[in-house]
């Protein structure tokens, strides 16, 4: 007669498979260098550019994210991190003021879909 045991994986393959089965689904992260596809979650930020140089459409740039409730100026009032943004709408020129940029992200990539004009 054969004889079953249990090991640490096998108790969390069961519980896996049970929380699936009850509906209960799985952590998930929100992105990061760990996910290979499409990314769930927030698509659309808004963002500040503080660089002084030009931001040339097709390509990349820091953008830091602002989050929360906005201040009687209607600003966001946490900074919330930075990302890394494509431009592939328009050159933006260089500017010593700091520029609003509202970003989208399509589960692969940040992308800036519109940049304050000044």
């Amino acid at each position: 007669m054969a004889t079953y045991g249990f090991d640490e994986q096998s108790v969390k393959r069961i519980g896996k498979t049970v929380r699936l089965s009850e509906k209960f689904p799985q952590k998930v992260s929100l992105g990061g260098p760990d996910r290979s596809g499409a990314n769930p979650g927030v698509r659309i930020m808004l963002g500040q550019r503080t660089a002084t140089s030009s931001w040339a459409k097709f390509s990349s740039a820091v953008i830091s994210v602002y989050g929360g409730e906005p201040n009687t100026n209607g600003v966001p009032t946490n900074s919330v991190g930075t990302v890394a943004a494509w431009n592939v709408i328009v050159d933006v020129d260089a500017n010593t003021a700091t520029r609003w940029v509202t970003l989208s992200n399509n589960g692969f990539a940040w992308y800036a879909i519109a940049a304050e004009c000044l």
